[in-house]
């Protein structure tokens, strides 16, 4: 009950809350004007492809929990929030649940405009739900490091954008050296999954798979670290 309480408030808030809000709005509005400007040309895809399948985990997967920890960290909810039973690890996976099933709903949206079905749906979804969750967990150390709206926007939001361009860039074309230094850092294995699953490219699988979830793993550990010190600061 407490947790659907929780996803009950938490969904209220980001409807309310523009800096969530207008990233859902403006993803299919950009998805539509890429793909209108390829033409669905093979070549123009190739290039648009990984940007419009990135853009909505980052935009959606990251940028909701982190704003709305850093908008209940000014408002002090999120004091009120760790004084009552509820658990640390409830409260992060609420926050993510919510992110992660809207990160999916708008990368599903965007694959519609995008016309083409994926190669393998199989591979792309899973491909998709590893970006999402690592982009997740992402947004909720940022929300919680950082101490409120503005700071994350001038903190946090480079950092969000550095990955989106180390992730999209076609490094193996002008810059190889940079792509074979990502080969063990979550952009590169993420791209190849998703281009694996949606353009049937060839890709280590099971290596790209583990390396997105071992980062995962690592944020995850870390905000829930961070919420218990939070827990037990002085007020």
């Amino acid at each position: 009950m407490r947790a659907k309480a929780l996803t009950t408030a938490l969904l209220w808030d980001f409807i309310r809350n523009p800096m969530i809000l207008s990233p859902a709005l403006i993803v299919p509005v950009m998805a539509w004007v890429m793909t209108a400007m390829v033409n669905g040309e093979p070549e123009g895809m190739a290039v648009a492809a990984p940007v419009l399948l990135v853009m909505p985990a980052y935009f959606l997967g990251w940028m909701t929990p982190a704003f709305s920890l850093a908008e209940a960290k000014e408002k002090r909810s999120l004091e009120a929030m760790l004084i009552t039973p509820l658990r640390s690890w409830e409260y992060i996976g609420v926050q993510a649940g919510v992110s992660v099933v809207l990160s999916l709903a708008a990368g599903a949206v965007v694959t519609l405009i995008m016309g083409q079905p994926p190669a393998s749906p199989v591979l792309f979804s899973l491909a998709y739900l590893l970006l999402t969750l690592f982009t997740v967990a992402g947004g909720l150390i940022m929300g919680l490091l950082l101490p409120d709206s503005r700071s994350l926007g001038s903190a946090g939001t480079p950092v969000m954008l550095a990955l989106i361009f180390s992730t999209t860039l076609p490094w193996a074309l002008f810059l190889p050296v940079v792509w074979e230094v990502q080969a063990f850092l979550p952009t590169r294995p993420a791209v190849e999954l998703l281009m694996a699953g949606y353009a049937g490219q060839e890709a280590p699988i099971l290596k790209d798979s583990l390396i997105m979830l071992a980062y995962t793993a690592l944020l995850v550990y870390f905000c829930v670290r961070r919420l218990r010190r939070l827990a037990f600061a002085p007020r």
